[in-house]
């Protein structure tokens, strides 16, 4: 039995953010699930639509307007959904099925001329974030994508993911990664590289952690330049390994920067001379805000690529591969014994 939350708290809530909304003069607001890395799993510090709706499936996007709210989800959750919002006056609105609109055209059509939407622009990738501009362009609607209105009134919101990381060695350096990272990020013709992907930034540096459930990765944002690599993360996480991680990424070039800083760096960062940074990013694997910031400053022009590290790390040397046989073989272990005690119990 899924677990169901007093609607009457569901509605109480909801009238809270449209209180903000009306301050903010906020037409429309859009609640998705997702962390600032679009990662598959997003931990409770981002649960701002269950928060909001009371439904807990791992997919669903929520709409709030003034005078009506709708929660976006798949046929895996239309029962659960149902169930989960009687009595809140969320509507439910299944994808997929006949005269259902999708979300986009939803947003726009129950926005008024001239009026606002709002968005976490940090849980929503760039092309989905540009597809929603262009659409409410064609109504002269503003979208703003700098906000977090269930934050003021989430009084105990969890914590911020938060592990240590560690070291994994693979069979090849800090420093040799970053050396074919930047051929390929010359080969774009870029001077620069805007990285958000957990698992690309952890893949680069030879770290793990535990911020994201079945992802062994921590939360981190990352640039790379022709000069230096800033990897932007709290410190006091690389401490572990008795100062081991530290010590590598100093070695290979990289600083590390607080978490939020790669917002204020891109916003920051000024041509040479009178030629423009040309940085490479990958449209899809970056969040709404921060390309937002990169496009809006006269002196990035920007390489929309996909992250060269996706291929990069897809090709395995022999450590990788001996590593991957002794997980196969831990694997089969590990059935083995199950299926074993199994048949005996």
């Amino acid at each position: 039995m899924p677990r169901i939350t007093d609607n009457t708290i569901i509605r109480k809530r909801i009238d809270e953010v449209r209180n903000i909304m009306k301050k903010n003069s906020t037409d429309l607001y859009i609640v998705f699930t997702g962390d600032y890395h679009l990662s598959e799993y997003a931990g409770d510090y981002f649960g701002e639509r269950e928060f909001l709706s009371g439904f807990t499936g791992s997919a669903g996007t929520l709409v709030i307007g003034m005078d009506k709210a709708a929660l976006f989800t798949d046929g895996r959750y239309f029962v659960q959904a149902e169930l989960q919002l009687k009595g809140t006056g969320i509507e439910l609105m299944r994808i997929g099925v006949k005269d259902v609109p999708e979300l986009t055209e939803y947003c726009i059509q129950n926005t008024p001329a001239n009026g606002s939407i709002a968005v976490d622009g940090r849980t929503i990738s760039a092309s989905f974030g540009e597809k929603l501009e262009h659409k409410a362009t064609k109504k002269n609607i503003k979208l703003d994508v700098t906000v977090d209105y269930a934050k003021s009134i989430w009084n105990n919101r969890p914590d911020f993911p938060y592990s240590k990381a560690f070291v994994s060695d693979n069979g090849e350096t800090v420093r040799e990664k970053l050396i074919r990272l930047r051929e390929k990020i010359n080969e774009k013709e870029a001077e620069g590289h805007i990285i958000t992907s957990l698992d690309d930034i952890c893949w680069l540096y030879n770290i793990r952690g535990n911020d994201v459930h079945c992802n062994p990765v921590i939360m981190a944002y990352s640039c790379i330049y022709q000069d230096e690599a800033v990897l932007y993360t709290d410190e006091d996480r690389m401490t572990g390994d008795n100062g081991l991680i530290l010590d590598k990424l100093s070695k290979a070039g990289v600083r590390i920067a607080p978490y939020e800083k790669i917002y204020t760096d891109i916003h920051d960062i000024k041509g040479n001379g009178q030629a423009k940074c040309r940085m490479l990013l990958d449209s899809k694997r970056i969040n709404t805000r921060l390309y937002m910031i990169a496009a809006g400053n006269n002196n990035i022009d920007i390489v929309d690529r996909q992250n060269p590290e996706v291929l990069l790390k897809s090709i395995k040397n022999s450590t990788q591969i001996a590593n991957l046989r002794d997980v196969h073989i831990d694997d089969g272990l590990a059935v083995t014994r199950f299926i074993f005690w199994l048949k005996e119990a």
